[in-house]
Order: structure tokens, then C-alpha cells, then sequence
């Protein structure tokens, strides 16, 4: 929507009140998302019983195994463990192992996810084909 309108496809009046529905979509879905994982939390425990040698990040081939032995290192934060492992640094940016990853860490370290710092995301947060934008080209 932004670039919509950087590119003076939307007009500013347009813009504000679709980004408001869409940005209100957006918290319910949020919120929806923490409930229902509240729901369907799994015990701490049943984490800790995950193999070693199980992946948890397959992007980077990051094993359970080496989670531990990097939260034993001190390495005991999304951020560090990004830094140390390269966690969330693959292809998938996180999508697929990050929510994972702070449960992990919540059960390796006792700690709720809710005082842990989220990971910094770049951009591209999500690829865009080309071809979704051209359309739009003068």
C-alpha cells in the first residue's frame, strides 16, 4: 500500500483509512494467534526432551543439540543465538524456526518469551515477485 502510493497509484486520502482496516485486520489476526497458541501451548518439558540431533532451524542446519550447548555458552537470547548459530538467518528468515526457537529458549532458560527481545527483522521481510509490482508500472 505504500509503495502504491509512493508511486501515486492510491491518493493520500485513499491511504490512511485503508491502512487503518488493514492495520486493525492485522491486531485481531494477531491476537487470535496468541490465544489460540495459548490454547495449544506445549509443555516446557516435552521441549527439553527433544532429540540432539533433531533440526530446528533447517535453513542453517541448526540441531537441538547445539541450542543447548550454546544457551550453556551464555548464548541465551534470540539475538545471540542468531549471532552464535546464524538461527533465522536463512532463507526463511525466521518464519519457520523462530517460534520455536523462543520456546526452546524459554524452557532452557526458564524465562517467559514475553521479556525476550524479538529478533531485528531486514528487509525483505517477505519476498515480492517482480511481476506483483510491474502491473503497477507507468
Amino acid at each position: 500500500l505504500a509503495i502504491l502510493r509512493r508511486m501515486g497509484k492510491t491518493s493520500e486520502a485513499d491511504f490512511h483509512p485503508r491502512m487503518k482496516k488493514l492495520l486493525a485486520a492485522r491486531r485481531h489476526h494477531l491476537q487470535f494467534g496468541k490465544y489460540f497458541n495459548l490454547l495449544y501451548r506445549i509443555p516446557a518439558g516435552d521441549y527439553l526432551a527433544i532429540p540432539d540431533e533433531t533440526l530446528v532451524c533447517r535453513c542453517e542446519d541448526v540441531t537441538m543439540g547445539e541450542l543447548k550447548k550454546a544457551v550453556a555458552n551464555g548464548y541465551d537470547t534470540p539475538a545471540t543465538l542468531k549471532i552464535a548459530l546464524r538461527t533465522a538467518m536463512g532463507d526463511c528468515q525466521g518464519r519457520t524456526c523462530g517460534p520455536i526457537v523462543y520456546d526452546i529458549l524459554a524452557a532452557l532458560t526458564g524465562r517467559c518469551q514475553d521479556g525476550m527481545t524479538p529478533l531485528v527483522v531486514r528487509p525483505p521481510v517477505k519476498p515480492v515477485a517482480i511481476d506483483s509490482l510491474a502491473s503497477f508500472s507507468e
